[in-house]
């Protein structure tokens, strides 16, 4: 059978903690042997300075004050700052990483630009291309008409 726990605050000098205590019994007494861990976080409420400790496990937790009821974040422990930092630099990296790409996109996009308004320029200019060439296919067929007349006429003259 599993037991009944509840949460009850603990006062430990300035410091307060909540802490999972099993249910007692009519006429029994509970005895707590709590005090302040190492690996404990020892932090004010930025809101009202109430002093509180957790579990190191706790760090960067959203938690309520039992005082003001705000709801505060848990400090990283100078055990953690080095790995929060660490975190930190590589967050920074990937931020340049992310610029560094997103103006290569940029630059990309004006290069596609650039190079569709080319093609649109390529695409006119091949089109009147085309048109001056049915017009001199046209022109050369009126020529080709006047010379084989020319050439029967030629012919004509030198049959006579």
């Amino acid at each position: 059978m599993a037991e009944e726990t509840k949460q009850i605050r603990v006062e430990l000098g300035e410091a307060e903690t909540v802490v999972a205590v099993p249910e007692v019994g009519e006429g029994e007494e509970l005895k707590l042997n709590i005090s302040i861990q190492p690996n404990d976080i020892v932090f004010d409420c930025p809101h009202c300075s109430k002093s509180m400790a957790i579990d190191g496990a706790g760090a960067g937790l959203a938690i309520t004050c039992p005082d003001c009821q705000n709801i505060i974040q848990v400090p990283y422990p100078d055990t953690m700052a080095a790995e929060t930092a660490a975190d930190a630099s590589q967050m920074q990296n990937l931020h340049e990483q992310l610029t560094a790409a997103q103006n290569r996109v940029a630059d990309l996009a004006a290069d596609l630009d650039v190079a569709n308004r080319r093609i649109d320029h390529l695409e006119k200019t091949q089109s009147e291309l085309k048109t001056h060439l049915e017009h001199m296919s046209t022109e050369w067929g009126v020529i080709q008409n006047a010379l084989d007349r020319v050439m029967a006429l030629m012919q004509e003259i030198r049959l006579r």
